[in-house]
């Protein structure tokens, strides 16, 4: 689930150690660090409809898995359930 944070804490905690974004939280513990932090971009997921807005930061974010997801729109697949612009 999404749950936007409170403004002006840390967004990750690692042991003992708050880190204000996932680049810092990856530089400093080697975790990986192909995921982004910004709101999805979900039409209204309190209703639940997880389809993704034009802004969507998950839009061409995905990555292409042979036999599964051939049939994306646009530079890459969208990262989530649904493709934007899709059926």
């Amino acid at each position: 689930a999404y749950h936007p944070r409170p403004p002006r804490l840390p967004r990750f905690r690692w042991e003992t150690v708050d880190y204000p974004s996932m680049p810092l939280l990856c530089a400093a513990t080697g975790l990986e660090c192909n995921g982004h932090e910004s709101p999805p971009g979900f039409v209204n997921a309190p209703g639940g409809d997880f389809s993704l807005l034009p802004t969507s930061p998950n839009i061409d974010r995905g990555a292409v898995i042979p036999g599964i997801n051939d049939s994306y729109l646009g530079a890459a697949p969208d990262i989530g359930r649904f493709e934007y612009g899709g059926p």
